[in-house]
């Protein structure tokens, strides 16, 4: 396993941006405030020390269960959710989660929008972790004073891009594959498994966020 980053207040803030067409993002979410500016949402241009590489078909959703979980114990909830437009050529789209230590969280700040809507942004946020697969890559940032200065605190931005569903649309079910690939023939080898079974996987080991990837032999091809 690769370590990541420590959890932690000192970690402030844990920032997921996923890369999609328009027609992909989901409803719940608000377009971007003009005003809105680093620290709560820091520029994803601005990058840090590098603590990922881009890897690829990796599932979050074991990340979410560690930071935030639905029963509310977790160290992080979410503060903040928008989406924007590239100006990249394929016109994709920007979304954006934001996720705070709750050490840090100041609810009369929080925009009053965002906290009626909170548990949908935050179910968008688990079926786009838990319904895809992404390549990823990670960066520790330093997290910014309102003034704009840096401080002792780091933000750790998480891009993600080149969504591959892990459920097949016609029959809404998730995907299986054959758990130890296929032979030259292309014939199937082993049981169907979820391929989330097979996915690398981003998730929270011993207060830390990690990074475990799978055997290059058991990356199995859809059936």
């Amino acid at each position: 396993m690769t370590p990541v980053a420590m959890l932690g207040p000192s970690l402030r803030l844990i920032v997921l941006q996923f890369l999609m067409p328009n027609s992909l993002v989901p409803d719940a979410l608000r377009p971007k405030r003009p005003s809105e500016s680093a620290p709560i949402t820091p520029s994803a241009s601005t990058k840090g020390k590098k603590v990922m590489q881009s890897t690829p078909k990796v599932y979050l959703l074991h990340l979410l269960d560690g930071i935030c979980p639905g029963d509310d114990r977790g160290p992080y909830e979410l503060v903040d959710a928008w989406f924007a437009p590239t100006t990249r050529a394929d016109g994709k789209y920007h979304v954006r989660y934001v996720l705070c230590h709750k050490e840090h969280v100041k609810p009369d700040e929080l925009f009053p929008d965002f906290v009626a809507n909170r548990d949908e942004l935050m179910d968008s946020l688990i079926n786009l972790a838990g319904n895809n697969l992404w390549a990823v890559q990670g960066y520790l940032n330093p997290y910014l004073e309102k003034n704009g200065k840096p401080s002792d605190h780091q933000t750790l931005m998480l891009d993600c891009a080149s969504r591959q569903s892990t459920i097949d649309s016609l029959v809404g079910c998730t995907i299986r594959v054959y758990r130890d690939g296929r032979d030259e023939l292309g014939k199937g080898l082993g049981p169907k498994i979820p391929m989330t079974e097979l996915a690398n996987m981003l998730h929270v080991e011993n207060n830390e966020v990690v990074l475990e990837l799978i055997e290059p032999a058991v990356q199995a091809q859809p059936i």
